[in-house]
């Protein structure tokens, strides 16, 4: 699951103790909570039922007063095998580990933690919250992720309102990071409120351009609020970082939707319409895309002449087309210079600049990696030093537009 953020655990705080490096991008905890002020001395107290007040923007999540324990090297191990049978999925014994060791000591800042993100993974949202609740009130380094894990549960549990808060709170202390921001628009959109979920993540990119999950839920909303363009660009940039998978096969068909053109075809086979649509003025906020949608319409009529003609010496295999399609859409962007907001000023420069490196085709190839055409995997398999030269062209692009 995305919005949980698995950030990386100061592991040389604990190598003192035994722990070895199981898994890099777990998350750190940190701040928030405010129940069970007072001291405890078993485990059943530590986790007894108390009612939960709602977080709001007065009453939200304090900052952590509490030197909490370091763990011992015996505690340190159970920690290390609680991590493996959660990354194992098998959550009840990681539960089980990580009780025995608090049960010793109720203030161990890890062993809560992750207790509280296996109760979040095994959809006990209830006892995630509580017990994050808890473990919150312990100071450690690092920067603020234990706002997520609690909004998080908050969110699953139909807290919306609280969940914001949370989250809205987090990047009040630390505007600097990008996921209470991601996990803000996650929340805002199932609200409703898409264009404050748009401005939410937008920034959260800007923060953080190589997240995945941002671009996924910026394509979302756009979608959503009727960006057709801008969302393609997002979807794109997405599927580029995450080709496979269940998110990248429920991306893909929203890209090619975006990407359909304004195209008919009549009873005989080459007579193709080409509609134009007039983009809202509400909708160029976000960039006037008019050009880059006419090119994209041109070349699928294109395409439709060239599959009904009998005469044609060569028709292009799917990958062709599709590879054809990145490059002109991407040329259109670079000779368009859409005049607006983030989407042209993020994506379009990113995606104009890919092209005219010459990576329009290994885009294509990652793109659409979920559900390969015909030609697509043998030119992938031909083409492994482009696939490796867009892959390093794009860790060293300066993102502009942030």
């Amino acid at each position: 699951m995305d919005r949980v953020s698995r950030w990386p655990l100061d592991w040389n705080h604990f190598a003192s103790n035994g722990v070895s490096k199981v898994d890099t991008n777990r998350i750190v905890p940190d701040l928030c909570g405010y129940l069970f002020r007072c001291h405890a001395s078993s485990l059943s107290f530590l986790f007894s039922a108390c009612p939960c007040p709602p977080l709001d923007g007065k009453n939200v999540i304090p900052k952590p007063d509490r030197v909490c324990a370091d763990l011992t090297p015996a505690q340190a191990t159970m920690v290390r095998e609680g991590v493996a049978l959660h990354d194992a999925r098998r959550y009840d014994e990681a539960i089980a580990k990580y009780q025995q060791v608090l049960a010793e000591e109720p203030w161990l800042v890890t062993a809560l933690h992750e207790l509280s993100y296996s109760y979040f993974e095994s959809r006990r949202f209830s006892e995630a919250l509580e017990v994050g609740m808890r473990g919150v009130q312990c100071r450690t380094e690092g920067p603020s992720q234990f706002p997520i894990l609690i909004g998080n549960a908050l969110d699953e549990l139909g807290r919306s309102k609280e969940a914001i808060a949370v989250y809205e709170e987090a990047i009040r202390r630390a505007p600097e990071q990008a996921m209470p921001r991601y996990n803000l628009a996650v929340a805002l959109q199932r609200a409703g409120r898409l264009p404050q979920a748009k401005a939410a993540v937008q920034r959260a990119l800007a923060l953080n351009p190589t997240h995945a999950g941002s671009h996924a839920v910026l394509g979302d909303v756009y979608r959503q609020m009727g960006y057709r363009i801008p969302a393609a660009l997002a979807y794109a940039r997405f599927l580029q970082l995450e080709p496979e998978g269940p998110r990248a096969k429920k991306a893909l068909p929203l890209l090619e939707a975006a990407l359909a053109g304004n195209v008919t075809q009549g009873e005989d086979a080459n007579h193709i319409k080409i509609t134009m649509v007039e983009t809202r003025k509400s909708l160029k906020d976000e960039g006037d895309f008019g050009p880059a949608e006419l090119m994209i319409s041109i070349v699928k009529a294109g395409d439709l002449i060239v599959d009904a003609s009998k005469e044609a010496p060569k028709k292009s295999t799917p990958f062709e087309k599709r590879a054809s399609l990145v490059s002109v859409f991407c040329e259109a962007l670079a000779n368009s210079h859409p005049k607006g907001g983030f989407a042209a000023k993020f994506y379009a420069p990113y995606f104009a600049a890919l092209q005219k490196a010459g990576h329009a085709e290994a885009l294509a190839a990652r793109v659409w990696q979920a559900a390969p055409v015909e030609g697509q995997m043998e030119w992938a398999k031909e083409n492994g030093t482009k696939m490796d030269a867009l892959a390093a062209w794009s860790a060293d692009y300066a993102w502009t537009g942030q």
